[in-house]
C-alpha cells in the first residue's frame, strides 16, 4: 500500500482542504520541481461554478494577474461528442468547460521547469451522485499555461471563476519528481 509520501518516484509536497466553504484554498507553498502531479477534490459548490488554480513563484504568494489561459473540451452525459470552451489572458487555469453544482475530482500534470511557460494537461470526472449504474458523469478534459515567469512554481492555490464557494472537504495534494 502506497501513502502521500511513498510514491515510487515522486516526493509528497503537500496538501490542503478546505474545513469550511470559502471562494479559495489556502496558498499552498512547496519546494521547487520539474513537474508536479495534482490530484484534486471538489466535493460541491454553492452554486454553479468551475474549479481552477492560480500559481505562484514567490512562497504564499499566487499571480492573480490576466497571465493564464486554458481550453476546456467537455463530453456531456451519455454523448461522444466534445463541446471547446477557450479562455485567453485569463486570471487562472480553469480545470473544467462546464459549471457543476456536484462534486468533481482530477489530476492535473504541470510542467514546472524554470526557464519555460508552465504548461497544465488535466484530466477530470463530474460527478453526478446518482448512485445508479446506467447514469453516466460527464468527462472533461484540457489544459492551459501560466506564461507570466520564468520561476518554478512553489505556490498553489484552488479557487471558482465565478466566486461561488468550494464546499467543505474540497482541497488538493501535490507531488514533485525532479529530472
Amino acid at each position: 500500500m502506497f501513502t502521500p509520501d511513498s510514491l515510487p518516484g515522486l516526493v509528497f509536497a503537500g496538501s490542503t482542504k478546505l474545513g469550511a466553504a470559502a471562494t479559495t484554498t489556502s496558498v499552498l507553498t512547496i519546494a521547487a520541481f520539474d513537474e508536479l502531479l495534482v490530484m484534486y477534490r471538489i466535493t460541491g459548490y454553492g452554486a454553479a461554478d468551475i474549479g481552477a488554480f492560480r500559481f505562484g513563484g514567490t512562497a504564499g504568494a499566487v499571480d492573480t494577474a490576466a497571465n493564464y489561459w486554458d481550453r476546456n473540451l467537455s463530453s456531456a452525459q451519455n454523448t461522444a461528442t466534445f463541446t471547446n470552451t477557450q479562455t485567453a489572458s485569463s486570471t487562472m487555469v480553469r480545470v473544467a468547460q462546464a459549471t457543476a453544482t456536484t462534486q468533481r475530482n482530477g489530476l492535473l500534470v504541470v510542467s514546472n521547469n524554470a526557464t519555460t511557460s508552465k504548461m497544465v494537461g488535466h484530466l477530470n470526472s463530474l460527478l453526478t451522485n446518482t448512485a445508479a449504474p446506467a447514469t453516466v458523469g460527464a468527462l472533461q478534459i484540457g489544459g492551459g499555461e501560466w506564461v507570466n515567469t520564468t520561476q518554478q512554481i512553489i505556490a498553489l492555490q484552488m479557487l471558482t471563476a465565478g466566486g461561488q464557494t468550494l464546499s467543505a472537504g474540497t482541497g488538493f495534494a501535490v507531488w514533485g519528481f525532479n529530472y
